[in-house]
């Protein structure tokens, strides 16, 4: 059985003091990568430096464990206005003995 959880990444940007126009902020460009991963079994792990990351020795009929991080399209948005950088995905399989102690997501956005 899958079991996915889904979250927004969300972002705010601090306003400026003192300012009476909204900024206008555009993002261009957003990109993620996963590294730093600590795993019982490293042999087991792939897609580091990509936006999933895979692991454990699935029992018969199921699939990975993962994570994945899809980025969200470029955007323009105010200066305190909360915005999506994108979109985790959890992908929980059952699994034969392995266990990820963690993960850093690396975003990049332009």
């Amino acid at each position: 059985m899958e079991f996915r959880k889904v979250l927004l990444a969300c972002a705010a940007l601090a306003g400026f003091t003192g300012s009476a126009h909204a900024a206008t902020i555009n993002i261009n460009l957003i990109q993620s990568v996963w590294g730093n991963v600590v795993i019982d079994n490293p042999n087991t792990l792939s897609g580091v430096g990509s936006n999933e990351i895979t692991w454990n020795i699935p029992l018969t009929g199921s699939d990975h464990s993962g994570f994945r991080f899809d980025n969200a399209a470029p955007l323009s948005t105010q200066v305190s206005t909360a915005f999506s950088l994108g979109q985790f995905t959890y992908f929980n399989y059952p699994q034969m003995g392995e266990s990820l102690h963690s993960a850093d997501l690396y975003i990049n956005a332009d």
